[in-house]
């Protein structure tokens, strides 16, 4: 993976963005634009009890209204729960989470699929912030494209996200 220009600003940006909201924001759309996701959840959590502080969806116009409901569902996600009991590990793929025979007909992989069209996601944490950890995961479609450079850049940019 090499560092284009647009690349190498992008990570000049997250290091000069502490403290100003509306930055982080765009910086988290254009991480989920770069790894080509179809979809993102950014969540403020407090582990290992799974207390959901804050989240923000982004996505297509359409995932507007899922705040309210990715709130009633959070609890299912499986690298949530995965997190809650693995809190010294960054990264966990959501195929990963689960037993395969079981993946396809999770609550909440289910509701990935129908929502956002994703077949699955990676969730990178942070080291815990005033009690709370920052979670940040992009959603990819069932495209059988192959998502290993896709991947690596996430962890890369989640990397320099959690140094900032």
């Amino acid at each position: 993976m090499s560092l284009d220009t647009g690349l190498s600003e992008l990570i000049k940006r997250i290091y000069s963005a502490a403290g100003d909201p509306a930055v982080w924001d765009e910086i988290i759309v254009e991480i989920f634009q770069r790894v080509r996701c179809c979809a993102g959840i950014s969540v403020l959590l407090e582990l290992p009890q799974l207390h959901l502080v804050k989240c923000r969806i982004y996505g297509p116009p359409h995932v507007g209204y899922c705040v309210e409901e990715y709130s009633a569902r959070y609890k299912l996600n499986p690298t949530l729960i995965w997190a809650s009991k693995n809190r010294d590990k960054r990264f966990c793929d959501s195929r990963a989470a689960l037993e395969p025979a079981e993946y396809q007909s999770h609550p909440f992989v289910t509701w990935a699929a129908e929502t956002f069209g994703a077949s699955f996601w990676i969730t990178g944490f942070t080291a815990p912030t005033s009690g709370a950890h920052f979670c940040l995961s992009p959603f990819f479609p069932d495209d059988s494209e192959d998502r290993s450079e896709d991947l690596k850049l996430f962890r890369l940019l989640f990397d320099h996200v959690e140094c900032a």
